[in-house]
C-alpha cells in the first residue's frame, strides 16, 4: 500500500467532513481500495467501493482530490451506475454522467476539478439522460475525442452495481444526511436534496401502477361472492362471479372542479386510453359537485374527443358513485382522477377504486405537504 496516498485520502476525507459534512459523511461510509496504475489511471466507484490509483492521488492537489472524491460520491447519489439503460453505449453514458456530475460541482462552487475534467455549461441543469441524448447527436469519434484527448484528461472508472448495492447506497445517503442538522450539512445542491427526499418518500409510477392493477383485476379467474355475477343479479340472484369469464368494465371519473389542468387531463387521457383496449366496456364521468356527463366508450374511443369534461364548481365525490349505481353498473374497477379536495362517500362500493390524487393541487388547496387519506380504495399520488 502507498502510505503517502492513503494518508492524503484520509486527510481529504477529514477536511470534507469539516467543510461539507454531509458529503464527508458519505465519503467515510464507503470502502477505499488501492489499484495498480496499469489497471486504473485515476479513481472510480463500484457499489460502495471507491478505487484509486495511488500515483494519481499523489499528483493532484488537495482541492482537486476533494473535488474527485465529491465527483465519485455524486455518481453514487445520482445512481449513475444503476440508471444506465441496456441499449445505452457504456462509454457515452459514462461521459454523459461525468458531464452531469461536474456541472453540479461547478454550479455549486464546490472545490476544484482536475485538469481536463469534462465540463460544459450547456449541460447545466440537464439530467445524465438528456446529456446522453445530446451526445448521441454527435459522431461517436467526436465524443471520444472530447473524453480522451480533446477536453478530458481526467476520466474515472464507473463499475457495475446490483439491486442490493443500490439500496445500500440509498440507505447510506439518507443516513448521512439525517444524522446532521440543516446547519451542519454544508452546501447540499437542491437536486441532491430532491433525490434524498425521493428516497425517503419513493414515488410510484402512476401509469405502471394503474396498468398493473387493472390488468391484475382483469386476469382474475377465481369465484368471489364480493361481487355478484351480472348475468344473475338482474334476476334477483346473488351468485359468485367468475371474474375471468365476465365482460370487463372500467369507469373513469375525472374531477372537473378547476384544479385538473388541460396538461394533466391530456396526460391522464393518453394513459387511460390505452387501458380501454383491456376492457369490453368503458365509461368516463366528469364531475365536480355533480356529474355533468357520462361518456359511453368502446375499446378504440379517444377520451379527449368523446368527453367534454365540463364543470368547474366545488367537489363532492359521492355523485360519481351514485351515478354508477343509478346506471346499474358493476365495474371491475373505478379510477378517479382528482385533486383530492372534496367530500367522500360514507361507505365503500363493492368494486375496487383507485384514487389518482394530483399531489401539487392538493398541497396548494390545503396548504400542507401531507398525503391525502381516503376512507377506502387505493390512493396513488400523481406529481
Amino acid at each position: 500500500m502507498d502510505t503517502n496516498s492513503a494518508e492524503r485520502l484520509s486527510r481529504a476525507k477529514a477536511q470534507l467532513l469539516i467543510e461539507q459534512q454531509f458529503f464527508g459523511n458519505c465519503c467515510l461510509s464507503i470502502k477505499y481500495v488501492e489499484v495498480d496504475e496499469s489497471k486504473l489511471a485515476t479513481m472510480g466507484v463500484d457499489g460502495l467501493n471507491c478505487y484509486y490509483n495511488p500515483k494519481f492521488v499523489a499528483e493532484i492537489d488537495d482541492n482537486e482530490l476533494k473535488g474527485v472524491l465529491l465527483h465519485e460520491i455524486l455518481h453514487l447519489i445520482f445512481d449513475h451506475l444503476g440508471r444506465r439503460k441496456q441499449d445505452y453505449i457504456p462509454f457515452i453514458w459514462n461521459v454523459a454522467t461525468d458531464y452531469k456530475v461536474n456541472s453540479t460541482i461547478v454550479s455549486a462552487g464546490m472545490y476544484k476539478l482536475p485538469k481536463g475534467a469534462l465540463y460544459d455549461s450547456q449541460y447545466n441543469g440537464d439530467t445524465a439522460e438528456i446529456v446522453y441524448d445530446k451526445l448521441m447527436e454527435e459522431a461517436e469519434d467526436e465524443v471520444k475525442n472530447k473524453a480522451e484527448g480533446g477536453e478530458g484528461d481526467f476520466r474515472d472508472f464507473h463499475g457495475d452495481t446490483n439491486t442490493e448495492e443500490t439500496q445500500a447506497v440509498k440507505e447510506m445517503v439518507v443516513k448521512s444526511y439525517e444524522a446532521l442538522s440543516s446547519t451542519e450539512r454544508g452546501n447540499v445542491p437542491a437536486e441532491v436534496k430532491r433525490i434524498i427526499q425521493e428516497i425517503k418518500e419513493p414515488k410510484v409510477n402512476w401509469r405502471e401502477f394503474i396498468r398493473a392493477t387493472i390488468t391484475d383485476v382483469f386476469q382474475r379467474t377465481d369465484f368471489s361472492f364480493a361481487r355478484g355475477n351480472r348475468n344473475y343479479i338482474r334476476h334477483g340472484l346473488w351468485l359468485p362471479s367468475l371474474t375471468g369469464e365476465e365482460n370487463k368494465t372500467i369507469v373513469i371519473a375525472v374531477d372537473t372542479s378547476g384544479s385538473i389542468t388541460p396538461d394533466i387531463l391530456s396526460d391522464f387521457a393518453a394513459e387511460t386510453s390505452s387501458l380501454l383496449a383491456l376492457a369490453d366496456k368503458s365509461y368516463v364521468l366528469s364531475c365536480d359537485a355533480t356529474v355533468h356527463e357520462v361518456a359511453d366508450l368502446n375499446k378504440y374511443s379517444d377520451i379527449l374527443k368523446e368527453a367534454k369534461f365540463s364543470g368547474g364548481g366545488g367537489t363532492s365525490f359521492s355523485p360519481v358513485f351514485d351515478k354508477v349505481n343509478q346506471l346499474g353498473l358493476n365495474p371491475d374497477v373505478l379510477v378517479y382522477l382528482t385533486d383530492g379536495y372534496g367530500s367522500f362517500p360514507e361507505s365503500a362500493p363493492n368494486y375496487p377504486v383507485i384514487w389518482g390524487i394530483i399531489k401539487d393541487s392538493y398541497e396548494r388547496a390545503n396548504n400542507t405537504t401531507k398525503n391525502i387519506q381516503a376512507p377506502f380504495g387505493q390512493v396513488l399520488n400523481i406529481d
